[in-house]
């Protein structure tokens, strides 16, 4: 086992958020789940994220996947959570 941690996706234009409990070693694996429930009937198209410096959005399994769906992913200072926009 280990730590949890919570993942929160936010959407910037609505607003709208998904909450995930979970180990950081799993967070490829949850993101690669969400993106498939999304597309699901979802228009819109998922261009980019951003995230702080956590080492799960850094491991070479999470920017694989974020390569594989065409996802540019922003980088914010770790001691700066306002610069993480409306998920802070």
């Amino acid at each position: 086992s280990g730590p949890f941690f919570l993942m929160m996706i936010v959407d910037d234009f609505s607003r709208l958020g998904w909450p995930y409990f979970l180990k950081k070693s799993d967070a490829a694996f949850v993101f690669a789940k969400f993106l498939d429930i999304r597309a699901d009937g979802c228009p819109s198209v998922l261009e980019c994220i951003r995230s702080d410096n956590g080492t799960e959005f850094l491991s070479t399994e999470f920017v694989a996947m974020l390569n594989n769906h065409g996802i540019h992913c922003e980088y914010t200072s770790v001691a700066f959570p306002k610069h993480d926009g409306v998920v802070e």
